[in-house]
């Protein structure tokens, strides 16, 4: 009978301990507390430590630059300032020494795409003729040179500018042309440009091409007689 009784008593032990194992179980759900008491205890998944280390040719951060705070400006080596073509928006006048008493007669015109400047120069009075035109502010800035496409009947032509610095000073420089009958590209730096007043070199300030206002091109090689000088274009140049 004892025997019996064991065998009931172990039954019903192991009976309960499936239950309860099995209603403990299944009383967990998906994405909730992880601990659970079974029959007393405390069970807790160990918890995994994981490094990352990089790998060994990841690339290197990506720097963001503002492109507001970094533009880029591109300017061509030579630039075409004016071609003489109809769209030019370039407008020249003439001023001769008749604005001081001389007798020098000075114009010009233009036709298929070439300025011709021309007439008669007198040194009974001054003695100079000259055309010009109006700069854009600042347009100088990022270049050096110009250079001018002409064909000259052999007498000298100037090149002048004036900046707002001192109104009444041009700076000029020679067009070193030599009579032919080709057009030649001549290069004036800027840096050759002198200081002068009504034709004479003096001592003032260089020439401030950020302040430029005015270019020009006058004869006043202090000769009488007839003249004429022909224009192709005229570039701006950085070197």
């Amino acid at each position: 009978m004892k025997k019996y009784i064991i065998i009931f008593s172990i039954l019903f032990v192991t009976g309960c301990s499936n239950q309860t194992t099995t209603e403990t179980f299944s009383s967990l759900q998906p994405n909730t507390i992880t601990t659970q008491k079974i029959k007393n205890k405390k069970i807790t998944p160990p918890v995994q430590s994981v490094t990352l280390t990089p790998a060994a040719d990841a690339a290197p951060p990506i720097q963001l630059i503002s492109v507001k705070q970094n533009k880029t400006y591109t300017i061509p080596q030579c630039v075409v300032w004016d071609d003489f073509g109809a769209t030019s928006p370039i407008r020249w006048t003439r001023v001769n020494d008749n604005v001081m008493g001389g007798r020098s007669q000075g114009r010009y015109e233009i036709n298929n795409n070439i300025l011709k400047f021309f007439g008669s120069t007198n040194t009974n009075g001054g003695g100079f003729a000259s055309i010009r035109a109006q700069l854009d502010p600042g347009l100088l800035i990022p270049y050096t040179s110009l250079i001018i496409n002409a064909k000259t009947d052999g007498r000298r032509y100037d090149i002048t500018f004036q900046d707002n610095n001192q109104r009444r000073i041009s700076h000029r420089t020679t067009i070193p042309l030599s009579q032919t009958d080709d057009f030649q590209e001549i290069k004036i730096p800027f840096a050759d440009l002198s200081p002068a007043f009504f034709g004479r070199r003096v001592t003032a300030n260089s020439f401030q091409k950020n302040q430029a206002r005015e270019i020009g091109i006058i004869i006043n090689d202090g000769l009488d007689g007839s003249f004429q000088l022909e224009i192709e274009n005229i570039s701006l140049c950085k070197t």
